[in-house]
């Protein structure tokens, strides 16, 4: 998401993850320009002890409330200086939005620069369900946005197939890096959701064994998505096999993972 503008971020009301050197900057505009867009500008300081997600949670619950039918830019700041609890609530208001919030505009911007993996793991699932890259955003391709539709539609037929039998089945989405991988599956997790099947995109973090092992230990979901799983191991497979009834892997080329249904990410814009 590096060189994300201010007018990109706020065409898609949801969760934007940038560098500390772009939070600094985007913060900025925010503040000089979001007016112009109709937007007001919350910060989230984690450092201030009467930030809103420090409060009880009647008084938090009037807070979040009085946000709706409002369009507000969340600035999280001191992320790293949040205590485990403050984080699960702020996990909460990212998962309110995500259910709820779409049609009221909100924003928010974050660095996880300073995160340890634990803190990671913790607002991973929302924040990554929040969140479109900028591939997306950026592309005029009509086709190659009705391709990336066709794939979901693909996958969640699959999915659908299996869930109805009961059934157990893992996927492996491939594509080379730029190819869509990642808004495929953050539009099939968000299509999911509205579909009521209980499902969690997370990304790998595959340079750190420890992220995986958080992963494996995650709460069980129906349907894990996991980006950026080109390290995963036949092994590592089945233990999340144990716990995930559907899991769809996305990755550069196909994985060591047997009787996988592959989808493929080759869009020719000459077709």
């Amino acid at each position: 998401m590096d060189g994300l503008t201010l007018e990109e971020m706020l065409r898609f009301a949801g969760a934007h993850q940038v560098s500390e050197m772009d939070y600094h900057r985007l913060r900025q505009e925010a503040i000089q320009h979001a007016s112009e867009f109709g937007y007001e500008v919350a910060v989230m300081d984690f450092a201030e002890p009467q930030n809103p997600y420090s409060k009880d949670l009647i008084e938090r619950e009037k807070i979040f409330d009085s946000y709706n039918d409002r369009k507000i830019i969340f600035l999280h700041e001191h992320i790293e200086m949040a205590s485990p609890d403050m984080l699960q609530v702020a996990r909460s208001h990212l998962e309110r939005h995500a259910i709820y919030g779409h049609g009221h505009g909100h924003v928010f911007l974050a660095t996880f620069d300073k995160l340890g993996v634990e803190d990671k793991l913790r607002l991973s699932e929302p924040w990554c369900s929040s969140y479109f890259t900028r591939w997306e955003i950026k592309s005029t391709d009509s086709g190659q946005v009705e391709y990336v539709n066709g794939v979901v539609d693909s996958m969640i037929s699959g999915i659908n197939s299996v869930y109805r039998q009961k059934g157990r089945a893992t996927f492996v989405l491939v594509g080379e890096e730029g190819s869509g991988k990642t808004t495929v599956l953050t539009r099939l997790n968000h299509r999911l959701h509205s579909s009521h099947y209980d499902s969690m995109l997370r990304y790998a973090w595959m340079d750190d064994d420890r992220v995986l092992e958080g992963i494996l230990k995650g709460r069980p979901s129906t349907i894990l998505l996991l980006d950026e799983a080109d390290r995963i191991t036949l092994d590592f497979h089945q233990a999340l096999a144990e716990n995930y009834r559907i899991i769809v892997y996305g990755a550069h080329q196909e994985l060591p993972v047997p009787d996988a249904g592959v989808f493929r990410m080759d869009y020719n814009p000459k077709r």
